[in-house]
Protein backbone atom coordinates (compact mmCIF):
# COMPACT_ATOMS: atom_id res chain seq x y z
CA UNK A 1 0.00 0.00 0.00
CA UNK A 2 1.49 3.49 -0.89
CA UNK A 3 0.36 6.71 1.09
CA UNK A 4 0.94 9.86 -0.63
CA UNK A 5 0.51 13.12 1.54
CA UNK A 6 -0.37 16.07 -0.52
CA UNK A 7 -0.95 19.49 1.33
CA UNK A 8 -1.58 21.90 -1.52
CA UNK A 9 -2.44 25.61 -1.30
CA UNK A 10 -5.82 26.71 -0.16
CA UNK A 11 -8.23 26.39 -3.27
CA UNK A 12 -12.34 26.68 -3.37
CA UNK A 13 -14.52 24.31 -4.97
CA UNK A 14 -14.78 26.98 -7.45
CA UNK A 15 -11.19 26.79 -8.03
CA UNK A 16 -10.49 23.87 -8.15
CA UNK A 17 -13.84 23.22 -10.76
CA UNK A 18 -13.00 25.95 -12.99
CA UNK A 19 -9.09 24.16 -13.31
CA UNK A 20 -11.04 21.04 -13.40
CA UNK A 21 -9.32 19.13 -10.81
CA UNK A 22 -10.64 17.83 -7.61
CA UNK A 23 -10.08 16.80 -4.48
CA UNK A 24 -9.81 12.64 -4.50
CA UNK A 25 -9.50 10.87 -0.85
CA UNK A 26 -8.18 12.33 2.20
CA UNK A 27 -6.31 10.97 5.27
CA UNK A 28 -6.93 12.85 8.48
CA UNK A 29 -4.37 10.78 10.14
CA UNK A 30 -2.04 12.09 7.68
CA UNK A 31 -3.02 15.56 8.06
CA UNK A 32 -3.23 15.20 12.30
CA UNK A 33 0.90 13.96 11.90
CA UNK A 34 1.89 16.14 8.93
CA UNK A 35 0.05 19.44 9.97
CA UNK A 36 -1.25 19.71 13.03
CA UNK A 37 -2.34 23.40 12.53
CA UNK A 38 -4.20 22.94 9.34
CA UNK A 39 -5.86 19.98 10.90
CA UNK A 40 -6.96 22.30 13.31
CA UNK A 41 -8.20 24.53 10.63
CA UNK A 42 -9.75 21.97 8.83
CA UNK A 43 -11.61 20.60 12.00
CA UNK A 44 -12.90 24.51 12.79
CA UNK A 45 -14.12 25.13 9.30
CA UNK A 46 -15.60 21.73 8.58
CA UNK A 47 -17.32 20.63 11.62
CA UNK A 48 -19.83 23.35 11.89
CA UNK A 49 -20.81 22.58 8.39
CA UNK A 50 -21.16 18.53 9.23
CA UNK A 51 -23.27 19.01 12.08
CA UNK A 52 -25.51 21.89 10.32
CA UNK A 53 -25.94 19.48 7.34
CA UNK A 54 -24.66 21.45 4.62
CA UNK A 55 -22.27 18.87 4.60
CA UNK A 56 -22.97 15.19 3.77
CA UNK A 57 -21.45 12.17 3.13
CA UNK A 58 -22.19 10.03 0.79
CA UNK A 59 -22.68 6.30 2.23
CA UNK A 60 -22.61 3.13 0.03
CA UNK A 61 -23.07 1.07 2.10
CA UNK A 62 -23.80 -0.02 5.69
CA UNK A 63 -22.14 -2.83 8.10
CA UNK A 64 -22.96 -4.09 11.43
CA UNK A 65 -19.42 -4.89 13.46
CA UNK A 66 -20.23 -8.29 12.62
CA UNK A 67 -19.46 -7.83 9.47
CA UNK A 68 -16.53 -5.67 9.57
CA UNK A 69 -14.44 -8.41 7.89
CA UNK A 70 -16.67 -8.10 4.70
CA UNK A 71 -16.21 -4.48 4.56
CA UNK A 72 -12.26 -4.14 5.16
CA UNK A 73 -12.49 -6.93 1.87
CA UNK A 74 -14.87 -4.33 0.35
CA UNK A 75 -12.18 -1.46 0.80
CA UNK A 76 -9.42 -3.42 -0.10
CA UNK A 77 -11.07 -4.46 -3.72
CA UNK A 78 -10.87 -0.72 -4.32
CA UNK A 79 -14.92 -1.67 -5.85
CA UNK A 80 -16.34 1.51 -3.43
CA UNK A 81 -17.33 4.61 -4.81
CA UNK A 82 -18.52 7.01 -1.60
CA UNK A 83 -18.18 5.75 2.23
CA UNK A 84 -18.60 2.36 3.49
CA UNK A 85 -19.89 3.15 7.15
CA UNK A 86 -19.30 0.87 9.91
CA UNK A 87 -21.92 0.45 12.74
CA UNK A 88 -21.35 -0.33 15.78
CA UNK A 89 -24.08 -0.92 19.00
Amino acid sequence: MHVFLMIPAQATAGELLSRNHGAIGFSITNLIQAAPLLYRQVVESVLPMVISGKVTLDITEEFTLEEAAKAHRKLESNDTMGKLLLKVG
